[in-house]
């Protein structure tokens, strides 16, 4: 075999341990919802009635109403639903730039001692996590979207207090399996 042939792959990488390269799909099917849930507000807008509901009690019942043209209370939840999973997607992809003493995680100290290519698995788990979640956030304020939307021409949330209930259980349950999972990866990582 020619010696260029025997360099051409130095080492073999399960594809677990090769980082990450590119921007990866879940950080743009976040960007594309927050899009979305913005794009919603605004064709939305155009479907409200002259009174809307602009606040919600605990039990989904609307306890102010707006009138006219869709004010701020509407436009709000978009644009901070979009604010908040673009900030916790770029977030997760500029994870690696961050000082590693800053992070908050198990095992901290035996992290810290690790080289650069130990510490790899542990960040993709870590931006891993802050893609879904930035995702499940997003579903959950276009589900706020829609519920208010519905509540409007109801009167109440009714069945639609399922799309924010449900987007808040869904953050929940991914956030619960994420910590649980990036615990693992940091102890497999440093040896415990």
């Amino acid at each position: 075999m020619p010696p260029a042939a025997s360099n051409a792959i130095p080492a073999l990488m399960d594809a677990r341990e090769a980082p990450a390269r590119g921007i990866p799909t879940l950080a743009c099917a976040v960007w594309f919802l927050a899009a979305a849930v913005v794009v919603f507000a605004v064709v939305a807008a155009g479907w409200l009635p002259e009174t809307y509901p602009s606040h919600f009690d605990i039990s989904g019942k609307p306890d102010r109403w707006s009138h006219g043209p869709p004010g701020a209370a509407w436009y709000v939840v978009a644009g901070v639903g979009a604010a908040i999973s673009v900030g916790v997607s770029a977030l997760g992809l500029g994870l690696r730039r961050i000082p590693a003493d800053v992070l908050n995680m198990p095992r901290k100290e035996q992290f810290l001692k690790l080289d650069a290519a130990a510490r790899e698995p542990v960040y993709r788990a870590l931006t891993g996590m802050l893609l879904q979640l930035a995702f499940v956030v997003g579903l959950t304020f276009l589900g706020i979207q829609i519920a208010m939307l519905g509540s409007a021409h109801r009167g109440s949330m009714g069945p639609y207090l399922a799309f924010p209930v449900g987007g808040l259980a869904l953050v929940i349950v991914v956030l619960v399996a994420n910590v649980v999972h990036v615990t693992r990866v940091v102890r497999r990582a440093t040896g415990g």
